[in-house]
């Protein structure tokens, strides 16, 4: 085994292993952002309704009228419209995973973390996350919605199925490149860079330490990619067959049952292994400290 598999394997068993013995507390941390992040939106939709109810435009007439214009804008007008909803959007679901790593930071540097440490890290370090947010956005999410746009009108305002192909395959390219050199950037704020600083310096220090942070970066990836794309094929092949009614009921409640398996254990378990893993790599190439695990207590009986 090369250094290079040897480090990635011992990234991945000491991600693995934390995240494992701190489930609850990531658990727990997550539902309760995605509790914020649902309120949030709420919020918004509910004040951008609220306005445009004062102004009139939910009367029937406005309503169709607005409808019709929405049917004949501008192509241009339309894509502004789809940035300017892109941008707020990924900026918040990106500061949940600024919190989600910060409460990462605190594992790496103490050993000890808990449910609440997010929304502290959104409270103190509100702002510097959601800075981060806003240009990682920027850079991860408005291209690859460029790109959607200019094949769609290529394709005279719909998107073929080779167009989307091409769509998908930039953006997984784009996430993976992209995303791969940005993976320092929170971590680097955690441990209190400047934001400009963190997002310049984060594609310096991914170059610096290639093979460890893209190796931890192309195992999550493969297994988010790998399985997603299994699923697809899958019900490609069924709709190929004849559809679902063409199958026994309990093998299809067997696979809904493992899909949703999965689903979970992506979002519980190799998510946070990706965050605790990221900001070890940061806090050990950087030499920042590292909190020294704690052994199992095996009782002697």
């Amino acid at each position: 085994m090369t250094t290079a598999f040897r480090q990635l394997f011992d990234d991945l068993r000491v991600s693995f292993r934390l995240a494992k013995r701190h489930f609850i507390s990531y658990f727990l941390a997550s539902i309760g952002l995605l509790i914020f992040a649902a309120l949030v939106l709420f919020g918004a939709v509910v004040v951008v309704l609220g306005a445009y109810a004062a102004s009139g435009g939910l009367s029937p007439e406005n309503l169709s009228s607005t409808i019709d214009w929405w049917a004949n804008a501008d192509p241009v007008v339309l894509l502004g419209t789809g940035i300017l909803i892109v941008v707020p959007v990924g900026t918040l679901l990106f500061l949940l995973v600024g919190a989600m790593i910060g409460m990462s930071k605190d594992l790496t540097a103490t050993g000890e973390t808990g449910a609440e440490r997010p929304f502290t890290w959104i409270r103190h370090r509100g702002k510097a996350l959601l800075g981060t947010s806003f240009l990682l956005t920027l850079v991860l999410a408005v291209p690859p919605t460029l790109v959607g746009y200019v094949v769609s009108r290529a394709g005279g305002g719909a998107t073929s199925p080779v167009g989307s192909a091409v769509v998908s395959v930039f953006v997984y390219l784009w996430v993976f490149v992209v995303g791969g050199l940005m993976s320092m950037s929170f971590p680097a704020v955690a441990y209190g860079e400047r934001v400009i600083d963190a997002v310049k310096g984060s594609p310096r220090l991914v170059v610096r330490h290639f093979e460890r942070v893209f190796g931890l970066w192309t195992a999550f990836m493969a297994i988010t990619v790998i399985p997603t794309a299994a699923a697809s094929l899958g019900g490609t092949t069924i709709a190929g067959i004849g559809g679902l009614g063409t199958f026994p009921w309990a093998m299809l409640l067997a696979l809904e049952l493992l899909i949703a398996m999965a689903v979970m254990a992506w979002f519980l378990i190799v998510l946070p292994m990706l965050y605790i893993g990221l900001t070890r790599i940061y806090a050990e190439v950087t030499g920042k400290e590292v909190a020294e695990e704690r052994p199992v207590d095996i009782p002697i009986l």
